[in-house]
Protein backbone atom coordinates (compact mmCIF):
# COMPACT_ATOMS: atom_id res chain seq x y z
CA UNK A 1 0.00 0.00 0.00
CA UNK A 2 1.20 3.51 -0.77
CA UNK A 3 2.27 5.28 2.42
CA UNK A 4 -0.03 8.34 2.02
CA UNK A 5 -2.99 5.92 1.97
CA UNK A 6 -2.00 4.05 5.14
CA UNK A 7 -3.47 6.41 7.73
CA UNK A 8 -6.77 6.94 5.84
CA UNK A 9 -7.07 3.18 5.38
CA UNK A 10 -6.59 2.49 9.09
CA UNK A 11 -9.00 5.27 10.06
CA UNK A 12 -11.64 4.03 7.62
CA UNK A 13 -11.26 0.46 8.89
CA UNK A 14 -11.71 1.56 12.53
CA UNK A 15 -14.79 3.62 11.71
CA UNK A 16 -16.32 0.80 9.64
CA UNK A 17 -15.70 -1.69 12.44
CA UNK A 18 -17.21 0.61 15.08
CA UNK A 19 -20.33 1.17 12.95
CA UNK A 20 -20.71 -2.56 12.26
CA UNK A 21 -20.73 -3.28 15.99
CA UNK A 22 -23.97 -1.31 16.26
CA UNK A 23 -26.01 -3.69 14.12
CA UNK A 24 -23.97 -6.87 13.58
CA UNK A 25 -23.66 -9.49 16.32
CA UNK A 26 -20.27 -9.92 17.91
CA UNK A 27 -19.78 -13.42 16.55
CA UNK A 28 -16.90 -15.05 14.65
CA UNK A 29 -17.14 -15.48 10.90
CA UNK A 30 -16.24 -19.16 11.27
CA UNK A 31 -17.63 -21.22 14.14
CA UNK A 32 -15.43 -24.11 15.23
CA UNK A 33 -14.90 -26.22 18.34
CA UNK A 34 -12.14 -25.58 20.85
CA UNK A 35 -9.06 -27.37 19.59
CA UNK A 36 -6.32 -28.30 22.05
CA UNK A 37 -2.64 -28.67 21.34
CA UNK A 38 -1.37 -32.05 20.14
CA UNK A 39 2.28 -32.90 19.55
CA UNK A 40 1.33 -34.49 16.21
CA UNK A 41 0.14 -31.10 14.98
CA UNK A 42 3.50 -29.57 15.84
CA UNK A 43 5.48 -32.10 13.82
CA UNK A 44 2.99 -31.93 10.97
CA UNK A 45 3.26 -28.12 10.83
CA UNK A 46 7.01 -28.31 10.27
CA UNK A 47 6.42 -30.54 7.25
CA UNK A 48 3.31 -28.84 5.97
CA UNK A 49 4.63 -25.26 6.07
CA UNK A 50 7.06 -25.63 3.13
CA UNK A 51 4.39 -27.49 1.14
CA UNK A 52 1.93 -24.64 1.79
CA UNK A 53 4.59 -22.17 0.61
CA UNK A 54 5.10 -24.03 -2.66
CA UNK A 55 1.36 -24.42 -3.25
CA UNK A 56 0.78 -20.73 -2.50
CA UNK A 57 3.39 -19.73 -5.10
CA UNK A 58 1.69 -21.93 -7.70
CA UNK A 59 -1.67 -20.42 -6.78
CA UNK A 60 -0.36 -16.84 -7.00
CA UNK A 61 1.28 -17.51 -10.37
CA UNK A 62 -1.92 -19.09 -11.66
CA UNK A 63 -3.97 -16.07 -10.59
CA UNK A 64 -1.48 -13.62 -12.12
CA UNK A 65 -1.39 -15.59 -15.38
CA UNK A 66 -5.19 -15.62 -15.53
CA UNK A 67 -5.36 -11.89 -14.83
CA UNK A 68 -2.82 -11.15 -17.57
CA UNK A 69 -4.76 -13.19 -20.13
CA UNK A 70 -8.20 -11.71 -19.64
CA UNK A 71 -10.14 -11.68 -22.94
CA UNK A 72 -10.05 -8.57 -25.09
CA UNK A 73 -12.34 -7.13 -27.76
CA UNK A 74 -15.37 -9.31 -28.60
CA UNK A 75 -14.32 -12.25 -26.44
CA UNK A 76 -14.84 -10.39 -23.18
CA UNK A 77 -18.63 -10.83 -23.58
CA UNK A 78 -18.52 -14.58 -24.21
CA UNK A 79 -15.71 -15.73 -21.90
CA UNK A 80 -17.72 -15.34 -18.64
CA UNK A 81 -20.68 -17.18 -20.20
CA UNK A 82 -18.47 -20.10 -21.24
CA UNK A 83 -16.67 -20.19 -17.88
CA UNK A 84 -19.86 -20.14 -15.82
CA UNK A 85 -21.38 -22.82 -18.04
CA UNK A 86 -18.35 -25.02 -17.31
CA UNK A 87 -18.61 -24.15 -13.61
CA UNK A 88 -22.27 -25.11 -13.62
CA UNK A 89 -21.45 -28.51 -15.13
CA UNK A 90 -18.70 -29.13 -12.57
CA UNK A 91 -20.95 -28.04 -9.72
CA UNK A 92 -23.40 -30.87 -10.42
CA UNK A 93 -21.08 -33.48 -8.87
CA UNK A 94 -19.21 -30.88 -6.77
CA UNK A 95 -21.57 -28.13 -5.54
CA UNK A 96 -18.82 -27.00 -3.16
CA UNK A 97 -17.19 -25.20 -6.11
CA UNK A 98 -19.93 -22.58 -6.16
CA UNK A 99 -19.52 -19.35 -4.21
CA UNK A 100 -16.42 -17.97 -2.55
CA UNK A 101 -15.89 -21.05 -0.38
CA UNK A 102 -16.98 -19.78 3.03
CA UNK A 103 -19.31 -22.75 3.68
CA UNK A 104 -16.64 -25.21 2.53
CA UNK A 105 -14.14 -23.60 4.88
CA UNK A 106 -16.47 -23.92 7.86
CA UNK A 107 -17.14 -27.58 7.06
CA UNK A 108 -13.38 -28.19 6.84
CA UNK A 109 -12.78 -26.36 10.14
CA UNK A 110 -15.34 -28.65 11.79
CA UNK A 111 -13.94 -31.92 10.36
CA UNK A 112 -17.01 -32.45 8.18
CA UNK A 113 -15.42 -33.00 4.77
CA UNK A 114 -14.31 -36.47 3.57
CA UNK A 115 -10.72 -36.92 2.43
CA UNK A 116 -11.51 -37.64 -1.24
CA UNK A 117 -13.65 -34.50 -1.52
CA UNK A 118 -10.94 -32.33 0.01
CA UNK A 119 -8.32 -33.73 -2.37
CA UNK A 120 -10.64 -33.02 -5.31
CA UNK A 121 -11.22 -29.45 -4.14
CA UNK A 122 -7.46 -28.92 -3.77
CA UNK A 123 -7.24 -29.38 -7.54
CA UNK A 124 -10.52 -27.88 -8.76
CA UNK A 125 -11.03 -24.88 -6.45
CA UNK A 126 -7.94 -22.88 -7.53
CA UNK A 127 -8.58 -23.73 -11.19
CA UNK A 128 -12.18 -22.52 -10.96
CA UNK A 129 -11.13 -19.37 -9.11
CA UNK A 130 -8.49 -18.55 -11.73
CA UNK A 131 -10.88 -19.42 -14.55
CA UNK A 132 -13.57 -17.04 -13.30
CA UNK A 133 -11.01 -14.27 -12.79
CA UNK A 134 -9.44 -14.90 -16.19
CA UNK A 135 -12.82 -14.77 -17.92
CA UNK A 136 -13.21 -11.18 -16.74
CA UNK A 137 -15.72 -11.85 -13.97
CA UNK A 138 -15.10 -9.67 -10.89
CA UNK A 139 -14.50 -11.33 -7.55
CA UNK A 140 -12.32 -11.37 -4.46
CA UNK A 141 -9.41 -13.65 -3.62
CA UNK A 142 -9.33 -13.45 0.18
CA UNK A 143 -11.92 -16.12 1.05
CA UNK A 144 -10.89 -18.42 -1.84
CA UNK A 145 -7.33 -18.33 -0.45
CA UNK A 146 -8.61 -19.35 3.00
CA UNK A 147 -10.72 -22.11 1.47
CA UNK A 148 -7.81 -23.44 -0.57
CA UNK A 149 -5.64 -23.52 2.55
CA UNK A 150 -8.38 -25.20 4.58
CA UNK A 151 -8.94 -28.08 2.13
CA UNK A 152 -5.18 -28.45 1.55
CA UNK A 153 -4.45 -28.52 5.27
CA UNK A 154 -7.45 -30.72 6.01
CA UNK A 155 -6.55 -33.29 3.37
CA UNK A 156 -2.88 -33.42 4.34
CA UNK A 157 -3.87 -33.60 8.00
CA UNK A 158 -6.26 -36.45 7.29
CA UNK A 159 -3.45 -38.39 5.62
CA UNK A 160 -1.11 -37.53 8.52
CA UNK A 161 -3.66 -38.94 10.98
CA UNK A 162 -3.16 -42.34 9.41
CA UNK A 163 0.42 -42.15 10.68
CA UNK A 164 -0.08 -40.15 13.88
CA UNK A 165 -3.72 -40.12 15.04
CA UNK A 166 -5.06 -38.06 17.91
CA UNK A 167 -5.67 -34.53 16.59
CA UNK A 168 -8.93 -33.39 15.00
CA UNK A 169 -8.90 -33.07 11.21
CA UNK A 170 -10.46 -29.63 11.55
CA UNK A 171 -7.43 -28.34 13.45
CA UNK A 172 -5.22 -29.19 10.47
CA UNK A 173 -7.64 -27.28 8.21
CA UNK A 174 -7.33 -24.20 10.45
CA UNK A 175 -3.54 -24.41 10.41
CA UNK A 176 -3.54 -24.87 6.63
CA UNK A 177 -5.82 -21.89 6.10
CA UNK A 178 -3.55 -19.63 8.15
CA UNK A 179 -0.38 -20.84 6.44
CA UNK A 180 -1.66 -20.49 2.89
CA UNK A 181 -3.31 -17.14 3.57
CA UNK A 182 -0.05 -15.77 5.00
CA UNK A 183 2.01 -17.07 2.07
CA UNK A 184 -0.36 -15.85 -0.66
CA UNK A 185 -0.59 -12.39 0.91
CA UNK A 186 3.11 -12.32 1.88
CA UNK A 187 1.82 -10.94 5.18
CA UNK A 188 2.34 -13.32 8.13
CA UNK A 189 1.34 -10.88 10.88
CA UNK A 190 -1.85 -9.90 9.05
CA UNK A 191 -2.74 -13.56 8.55
CA UNK A 192 -2.31 -14.33 12.25
CA UNK A 193 -4.53 -11.41 13.27
CA UNK A 194 -7.14 -12.29 10.65
CA UNK A 195 -7.24 -15.92 11.75
CA UNK A 196 -7.79 -14.86 15.37
CA UNK A 197 -10.48 -12.35 14.45
CA UNK A 198 -12.33 -14.65 12.05
CA UNK A 199 -12.48 -17.63 14.42
CA UNK A 200 -12.13 -16.24 17.98
CA UNK A 201 -11.03 -19.75 18.91
CA UNK A 202 -7.57 -20.75 17.73
CA UNK A 203 -5.35 -19.96 20.72
CA UNK A 204 -5.09 -23.63 21.67
CA UNK A 205 -3.30 -24.48 18.41
CA UNK A 206 -1.48 -21.18 17.97
CA UNK A 207 2.02 -22.72 18.22
CA UNK A 208 1.57 -25.07 15.21
CA UNK A 209 -0.22 -22.24 13.39
CA UNK A 210 2.77 -19.95 13.88
CA UNK A 211 5.25 -22.64 12.81
CA UNK A 212 3.29 -23.39 9.65
CA UNK A 213 2.93 -19.69 8.80
CA UNK A 214 6.62 -18.90 9.29
CA UNK A 215 7.85 -21.84 7.22
CA UNK A 216 5.22 -21.26 4.50
CA UNK A 217 6.08 -17.57 4.09
CA UNK A 218 9.82 -18.29 4.18
CA UNK A 219 9.46 -20.91 1.44
CA UNK A 220 7.19 -18.72 -0.67
CA UNK A 221 9.59 -15.76 -0.52
CA UNK A 222 12.47 -17.95 -1.60
CA UNK A 223 10.55 -18.93 -4.72
CA UNK A 224 8.57 -15.79 -5.58
CA UNK A 225 8.12 -12.56 -3.61
CA UNK A 226 4.86 -11.66 -5.31
CA UNK A 227 1.64 -11.71 -3.33
CA UNK A 228 -1.77 -12.54 -4.71
CA UNK A 229 -2.56 -8.83 -4.75
CA UNK A 230 0.70 -7.29 -5.99
CA UNK A 231 0.77 -8.75 -9.51
CA UNK A 232 3.97 -9.56 -11.40
CA UNK A 233 7.20 -8.41 -9.76
CA UNK A 234 8.67 -7.68 -13.18
CA UNK A 235 7.42 -6.49 -16.53
CA UNK A 236 8.67 -9.39 -18.64
CA UNK A 237 5.22 -10.97 -19.18
CA UNK A 238 3.84 -7.57 -20.15
CA UNK A 239 6.71 -6.85 -22.57
CA UNK A 240 6.28 -10.27 -24.17
CA UNK A 241 2.58 -9.65 -24.64
CA UNK A 242 3.14 -6.22 -26.22
CA UNK A 243 5.82 -7.66 -28.53
CA UNK A 244 3.65 -10.54 -29.73
CA UNK A 245 0.45 -8.47 -30.08
CA UNK A 246 1.47 -5.06 -31.47
CA UNK A 247 -1.11 -2.28 -31.65
CA UNK A 248 -1.31 -0.51 -35.01
CA UNK A 249 -1.73 3.27 -35.11
CA UNK A 250 -1.68 6.07 -37.66
CA UNK A 251 1.77 7.03 -36.39
CA UNK A 252 3.54 3.64 -36.09
CA UNK A 253 6.75 5.03 -37.58
CA UNK A 254 7.00 7.62 -34.80
CA UNK A 255 6.69 5.16 -31.89
CA UNK A 256 9.79 3.91 -30.14
CA UNK A 257 9.06 0.68 -28.16
CA UNK A 258 11.11 1.83 -25.18
CA UNK A 259 11.01 -0.55 -22.19
CA UNK A 260 14.30 0.37 -20.52
CA UNK A 261 12.66 2.90 -18.21
CA UNK A 262 9.49 0.90 -17.46
CA UNK A 263 9.02 -0.25 -13.86
CA UNK A 264 6.20 -2.24 -12.23
CA UNK A 265 4.00 -0.45 -9.74
CA UNK A 266 5.27 -2.84 -7.03
CA UNK A 267 8.94 -1.83 -7.52
CA UNK A 268 10.76 -1.04 -4.27
CA UNK A 269 12.89 2.05 -3.62
CA UNK A 270 16.11 0.02 -3.75
CA UNK A 271 15.12 -1.35 -7.17
CA UNK A 272 14.56 2.16 -8.51
CA UNK A 273 17.89 3.36 -7.13
CA UNK A 274 19.64 0.39 -8.73
CA UNK A 275 18.19 1.33 -12.12
CA UNK A 276 19.39 4.91 -11.65
CA UNK A 277 22.92 3.65 -10.91
CA UNK A 278 23.48 2.20 -14.38
CA UNK A 279 25.92 3.65 -16.89
CA UNK A 280 23.10 5.29 -18.83
CA UNK A 281 20.39 6.07 -16.23
CA UNK A 282 16.96 7.18 -17.45
CA UNK A 283 15.68 10.67 -16.68
CA UNK A 284 12.35 9.25 -15.57
CA UNK A 285 10.42 6.02 -15.16
CA UNK A 286 7.06 5.06 -16.58
CA UNK A 287 5.07 3.05 -14.02
CA UNK A 288 2.79 0.25 -15.21
CA UNK A 289 0.46 -1.92 -13.15
CA UNK A 290 0.35 -5.71 -13.27
CA UNK A 291 -1.81 -5.67 -16.42
CA UNK A 292 0.48 -3.25 -18.26
CA UNK A 293 -1.70 -0.18 -17.87
CA UNK A 294 0.18 3.09 -17.56
CA UNK A 295 -0.19 4.27 -13.95
CA UNK A 296 2.02 7.35 -13.96
CA UNK A 297 5.59 8.64 -14.11
CA UNK A 298 8.44 8.92 -11.61
CA UNK A 299 10.92 11.74 -12.14
CA UNK A 300 14.48 11.09 -10.98
CA UNK A 301 14.23 14.02 -8.57
CA UNK A 302 11.37 12.22 -6.80
CA UNK A 303 13.82 9.56 -5.60
CA UNK A 304 15.94 12.19 -3.86
CA UNK A 305 12.93 13.66 -2.06
CA UNK A 306 11.40 10.34 -0.96
CA UNK A 307 10.57 10.10 2.74
CA UNK A 308 12.42 7.86 5.16
CA UNK A 309 9.72 5.16 5.32
CA UNK A 310 9.66 4.79 1.54
CA UNK A 311 13.44 4.43 1.52
CA UNK A 312 13.69 1.86 4.32
CA UNK A 313 10.52 -0.25 4.23
CA UNK A 314 9.85 -2.93 1.64
CA UNK A 315 6.87 -1.09 0.16
CA UNK A 316 5.68 -0.38 -3.35
CA UNK A 317 7.74 2.80 -3.73
CA UNK A 318 6.81 3.15 -7.40
CA UNK A 319 3.16 3.40 -6.43
CA UNK A 320 4.01 5.96 -3.75
CA UNK A 321 6.27 8.16 -5.91
CA UNK A 322 4.38 8.16 -9.21
CA UNK A 323 2.66 11.27 -10.56
CA UNK A 324 -0.10 11.51 -13.20
CA UNK A 325 0.98 11.92 -16.80
CA UNK A 326 -0.62 12.83 -20.12
CA UNK A 327 -0.43 10.05 -22.71
CA UNK A 328 -1.11 9.71 -26.43
CA UNK A 329 -3.90 7.28 -27.29
CA UNK A 330 -3.48 4.79 -30.11
CA UNK A 331 -6.66 6.05 -31.81
CA UNK A 332 -5.41 9.62 -32.19
CA UNK A 333 -4.50 10.95 -35.62
CA UNK A 334 -0.98 11.58 -36.80
CA UNK A 335 -1.65 15.33 -36.92
CA UNK A 336 -2.82 15.37 -33.29
CA UNK A 337 0.37 13.62 -32.19
CA UNK A 338 2.60 16.00 -34.13
CA UNK A 339 0.74 19.01 -32.73
CA UNK A 340 1.18 17.71 -29.16
CA UNK A 341 4.91 17.13 -29.55
CA UNK A 342 5.29 20.50 -31.23
CA UNK A 343 4.64 22.17 -27.88
CA UNK A 344 7.84 23.23 -26.10
CA UNK A 345 7.11 21.45 -22.80
CA UNK A 346 6.61 18.03 -24.45
CA UNK A 347 9.84 16.42 -25.64
CA UNK A 348 8.56 12.88 -25.10
CA UNK A 349 5.14 11.34 -24.47
CA UNK A 350 4.08 7.76 -23.76
CA UNK A 351 1.61 5.98 -26.04
CA UNK A 352 -1.18 3.79 -24.66
CA UNK A 353 -3.68 1.40 -26.21
CA UNK A 354 -7.02 3.22 -26.43
CA UNK A 355 -8.88 -0.01 -25.51
CA UNK A 356 -7.09 -1.30 -22.41
CA UNK A 357 -4.81 1.68 -21.55
CA UNK A 358 -1.69 -0.49 -21.79
CA UNK A 359 1.67 1.11 -22.45
CA UNK A 360 2.92 0.71 -26.06
CA UNK A 361 6.00 2.91 -26.31
CA UNK A 362 6.98 6.56 -26.56
CA UNK A 363 6.94 9.28 -29.20
CA UNK A 364 9.80 11.77 -29.05
CA UNK A 365 9.90 15.19 -30.63
CA UNK A 366 13.26 14.27 -32.16
CA UNK A 367 11.53 11.47 -34.10
CA UNK A 368 9.07 13.94 -35.59
CA UNK A 369 11.86 16.29 -36.64
CA UNK A 370 13.68 13.43 -38.37
CA UNK A 371 10.50 12.50 -40.26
Amino acid sequence: MALPLLLPAITTALIATAVSWITLPDQPTYTLPIYTFHIGELCWSLLFGPLAGVMSVLFVRLIIWADLHKPQSGWFMWAPLLMFTLLGILSIPYPQLLGNGKDVTEFAFNSQLPLLLMLTLVVLKPLVTAGCLGSGAPGGLFTPSITYGAVLGGSMGDLWSLIWPGAAIGSYAVIGAGALLAATMQAPLAAIVLLLELTHNTMGIMIPVLLAIVSAVFTARLLDKRSIYSGPAGIEPFIEQVSTHPVHTAFDDLITPSFQNIVPISASYSHLVKLMSTDDPPHNFYVVDHSGQLAGMIFSKNLRTADLLTRTLNVAAADDLKTPITAIRSDQSRKEVIDLLDQPYFSEMPVIDCVNKRYIGVVRSSSIICK
